[in-house]
């Protein structure tokens, strides 16, 4: 079958990177520059579309000059191949008019994805070595050049125009044409390359819901949305005017204006105005009374997770928010990961507090009334970081129905580890942060607090993925936090040294099967890195301690350049090019030692492509993560199979419309296709709950 590799270059008033893919292909202004592609493995060929549009439009002028590809672009049977295809698909349908179906797609970037490499095409060229074909380094100079509007100051009597244009800087043009030509080149070949991999087909139809959830999108409440928005800069604005009155600054609202004024009042002890550092001061220095105002109020106007509604402003079209989701993205497991206004990362700090008023103070909001929830209520700011879920909200004649798994990771690691406790906690219907508590706490099952299950939360998750006690390190007030006391404060808790270290203690010995496992899958992994053969882990056994008589449910074994780890569900996740190397380790008690140590070429903590150290606690996250991933796959694709209109997911919880009058039987249905075993798992034990209501919320 023919296979159409192709890469747009367009021009635009709209900033695509502020509002999104479908609102910057809608835009009028949004015109073809060039289009780069090739059949198969024919030479690549370029088309370079006009300045002005064509009185017979942009689809006639490709009919005319490229036959061929309108052709392929038309037949449903005809397959369109492009990174990140969302782009070419979209420009194609809202600039050319030429619709296409994501049947007819395949997308090199999400099958990086799948291979846990880089989703940017220039560091995966660079990645899979693919020579002479990466990506041009002065792109994004070019599409600055040529794609975007000219700032005003440069628009003059001999630029009238609003863009360069081929004309004004005719050898960067040039460039720029090569630039569109190599993209194509690097696409085939990273396609041609990674096509070889064993990805189950089953994955390719939860790309296709993907992709169909995400071109719906999430139906936002346009007056509530704007009403907040003009909520958080009228706030915005008092509270800059109150720091300007302080402070006598011109620009109260930049920090390089800020922070020379804090330190001449001569008691803000640090040398920047990071959230850590402002907060550090307020609560642990004595400030001077106008210091003191000064970093209460800037606390709010440094608020990142009031822009959401902004953002939500930017990229909604008619009301919905399409392309929130990133098949994927979150590397190797194939999490899904949020884009702006990003759905995955969702405020909570402040959720429980407001609970009980949400549908009281969402009025108040769509009311602009910002002081009646200040008497009422406490702190607007709150309010309105705590009500960001709520605009999500159903079309008129349908309700929010959500289902989330309960506890999928920790359920997930009884599965992984065949942990018996674990189990068979869930089988008795029973929660595990509080079962776990009950020996951390020294404290009955049903004495536990709501409070105390939560903190229970961080050690079961945190000490099941091998972290150990962990510590701080750096400077205050900006030390970072490692281990399960750097794990427990992402979750919200803090624990101590001592704590920490206790409940590792209590969870390795309450479990043990589940450091045994850590072992044997780094035991496997090893072993398939240097014999090359497909190993399967085995775990000492709990009771006896004999070894080899404890199989798990994973193997692994190596293909291409790639070591890869199999999921009970036949999913691999992958590895790139481990290497093996021994160190010399000394022991607590003082003993030395050689360990093997296991690397692979990844991100680190940093966010940059470079070799990545891993064991056996790494193995469990990422197969615990990637098992509860496939859980809720499962779950989406029946539940869009029964019906549900499927709008969004966070986590692990599933987001779908259903019309009013149906609610209460449509969650029973929801969460039954939830807590669906599959086929490739009937032993597990899921449970799921959930919720409808107007709008979305936690």
């Amino acid at each position: 079958m023919t296979k159409l590799h192709m890469d747009w270059e367009t021009a635009s008033d709209c900033d695509l990177k502020v509002h999104g893919a479908l609102r910057y292909a809608r835009d009028p202004s949004t015109r073809p520059l060039m289009l780069g592609w090739a059949f198969d493995d024919s030479p690549v060929e370029q088309l370079v579309f006009p300045d002005e549009k064509p009185e017979q439009g942009w689809a006639a002028y490709l009919y005319a000059h490229a036959p061929d590809v309108y052709r392929v672009v038309t037949d449903k049977g005809a397959i369109k191949v492009a990174h990140n295809c969302q782009f070419e698909k979209l420009i194609f349908e809202h600039v050319l008019g030429m619709k296409t179906d994501i049947e007819q797609w395949e997308d090199t970037m999400v099958m990086a994805y799948q291979l846990a490499l880089p989703g940017d095409l220039k560091t995966l060229s660079k990645c899979i070595g693919i020579k002479g074909a990466e990506k041009d380094a002065r792109g994004k100079k070019l599409i600055t050049l040529f794609c975007k509007p000219r700032p005003k100051s440069r628009v003059t009597e001999k630029k009238p125009h609003k863009y360069e244009t081929r004309n004004t800087y005719p050898e960067d043009w040039a460039v720029f044409c090569e630039y569109n030509i190599q993209d194509v080149v690097a696409e085939r070949m990273a396609y041609n390359k990674m096509r070889i991999y064993d990805v189950p087909a089953r994955e390719r139809e939860v790309w296709l819901l993907d992709q169909k959830i995400n071109e719906r999108g999430m139906p936002v409440d346009l007056d509530f949305v704007r009403a907040a928005w003009a909520m958080v800069q009228r706030i915005k604005k008092k509270k800059l005017g109150r720091i300007a009155e302080i402070t006598g600054l011109s620009n109260p609202g930049a920090w390089q204006q800020v922070l020379p004024w804090l330190k001449k009042q001569g008691t803000y002890p640090f040398q920047n105005m990071k959230k850590e550092s402002v907060r550090a001061a307020l609560q642990d220095f004595k400030l001077d009374e106008k210091t003191y105002a000064v970093l209460d109020i800037w606390q709010y106007v440094s608020k990142t997770s009031l822009n959401k509604y902004k953002q939500m402003l930017d990229i909604q079209v008619n009301g919905w928010m399409c392309f929130c989701y990133q098949y994927g993205g979150a590397q190797r497991t194939l999490r899904w990961a949020g884009r702006k206004p990003q759905f995955q990362n969702l405020p909570s700090r402040f959720a429980h507090k407001w609970k009980e008023h949400l549908a009281e103070v969402r009025q108040l909001i769509l009311d602009g009334d910002e002081d009646s929830i200040e008497i009422l209520y406490g702190d607007p700011a709150e309010a309105l970081v705590a009500c960001v879920r709520t605009a999500v909200k159903a079309p008129d004649g349908y309700s929010v129905v959500c289902a989330d798994l309960g506890s999928i990771e920790s359920r997930g690691l009884g599965e992984i580890s065949k942990c018996q406790k674990i189990v068979a906690t869930f089988e008795a219907g029973r929660d595990l942060y509080r079962t776990f508590g009950v020996d951390l706490l020294h404290k009955l099952y049903d004495a536990i607090t709501d409070d105390e299950r939560q903190w229970c939360k961080p050690p079961v998750l945190g000490s099941g993925f091998g972290l150990g006690a962990g510590g701080k390190k750096g400077e205050y007030p900006l030390e970072e936090y490692y281990g399960l006391i750097g794990y427990a404060k992402g979750m919200g808790v803090t624990l101590t040294q001592e704590q920490a270290q206790h409940a590792t203690d209590v969870f390795r010995s309450k479990y043990v099967e589940v450091p045994n496992t850590w072992y044997a899958l780094e035991d496997a992994a090893v072993r398939a890195t240097r014999t090359k053969k497909r190993c399967r882990a085995v775990a000492k056994h709990p009771k006896t301690g004999d070894y080899d008589s404890y199989p798990l449910d994973i193997w692994f074994d190596v293909k291409g350049p790639f070591l890869r780890m199999e999921l009970p569900s036949g999913r691999y996740l992958y590895y790139l090019r481990p290497k093996l190397r021994v160190e010399e380790k000394v022991s607590k008690s003082g003993r030395k030692y050689s360990k093997t140590v296991l690397s692979y070429e990844g991100y680190d903590e940093n966010k940059r492509w470079t070799r990545v150290d891993t064991w056996g606690g790494k193995f469990i996250e990422n197969a615990c993560q990637g098992w509860a991933r496939d859980i809720l796959a499962e779950g989406m694709m029946l539940a869009a199979k029964k019906g549900f209109i499927v709008v969004g997911s966070v986590h692990d919880e599933l987001i779908t419309l259903v019309k009013k009058q149906a609610e209460k039987r449509a969650l029973g249905l929801l969460i039954d296709c939830m807590s669906h075993k599959p086929d490739w798992h009937k032993g597990i034990v899921l449970g799921a709950a959930g919720f409808y209501s107007p709008y979305y919320k936690k």
